[in-house]
């Protein structure tokens, strides 16, 4: 993540191709422990960290308020981890940024050493 850089989520504002969208992505074995998770846009060197809306599904805006609006046809990625019993959990899925997009995501038990292997081959 340290590679990507930082910007400000305003940035998307001034961003010809960000649009109003409605992704929802859900989790369907979140009850392994807390989930964390984020979307990466690496053409945009953006890591925009997610939240669990009040229906349980995750957004990335800053609260079930807020429209998410993000650059249409983008690639993305949508990184889920989650800890149980000392064990970590993750969830990988690369996307291309629609106006409507459903994403759904299962948590697979990894190791730390296969988390951070997976973590490097796909961010």
């Amino acid at each position: 993540m340290k590679e990507l850089g930082w910007a400000n989520i305003d940035r998307l504002m001034y961003d010809k191709s960000a649009k109003p969208v409605d992704i929802v992505t859900r989790v369907d074995n979140k009850d392994v422990g807390e989930v964390y998770i984020s979307m990466v846009v690496k053409s945009r060197s953006m890591y925009l960290p997610g939240y669990e809306m009040k229906n349980g599904t995750y957004s990335f805006s800053h609260g079930d308020f807020e429209k998410m609006q993000l650059p249409i046809g983008a690639k993305a990625t949508i990184l889920a981890t989650a800890y149980a019993d000392g064990k970590p959990y993750v969830s990988i899925q690369d996307i291309v940024i629609a106006e409507k997009l459903n994403v759904d995501l299962h948590l697979e038990p990894t190791t730390k050493e296969g988390l951070r292997s997976t973590l490097e081959a796909r961010l």
